[in-house]
């Protein structure tokens, strides 16, 4: 991808939060985390890493240090350098056994709009769910309406209608037929 980011942390790395440094960081990921490379190179790799997500970052990088042909990817929260939240999505590779690298090679890139379209479109899916329901029940009382005159019917069919949309259970059923 081109808007990828590549971090390259160096091979001291071990199995606990707070080690290794990143040593190379590519000029592009000041455009998404506001960091220029001279100012993440040196620092703890987890540096812009949500507090929440470390531990799980962690573990990724030591699954990485143990067994070197594992790649994998992973989304997790960031924090930019202004302080504003981000989700980034990456792949790690261990590469301390190439000597030309020594070190893991992380390439992310920025998913936050991504993920907010995708929880936008749910919200959205939802709403149209529940507009689908409202519009059936009224659909289905409507026929019942213009097909009978006789009252009866047509309350216990109101009353299906409202418990369809409210999800009214069984029990209360009782009480609304008392209260008509």
């Amino acid at each position: 991808y081109p808007d990828d980011r590549t971090v390259a942390v160096g091979r001291r790395l071990d199995a606990g939060l707070g080690r290794g440094t990143i040593r190379y960081a590519s000029p592009s990921v000041e455009r998404v985390m506001g960091y220029r490379s001279d100012e993440l190179e040196g620092l703890n790799p987890f540096v812009a890493i949500a507090p929440e997500s470390q531990f799980k970052a962690s573990d990724i990088f030591n699954a990485i240090l143990q067994h070197p042909g594992l790649s994998p990817s992973a989304q997790v929260p960031a924090r930019h350098k202004d302080g504003s939240p981000r989700i980034l999505e990456g792949t790690a590779q261990n590469l301390l056994d190439d000597p030309a690298v020594e070190g893991i090679i992380v390439n992310f890139r920025d998913i936050t709009e991504r993920k907010q379209a995708e929880e936008e479109i749910r919200q959205l899916n939802a709403s149209l769910e529940r507009r689908a329901k409202e519009l059936t029940a009224l659909n289905t009382a409507g026929r019942a309406l213009s097909s009978t005159l006789d009252l009866n019917a047509l309350l216990e069919l109101v009353i299906s209608q409202v418990k369809t949309l409210l999800d009214v259970e069984d029990r209360a059923r009782p009480a609304i037929l008392s209260a008509v």
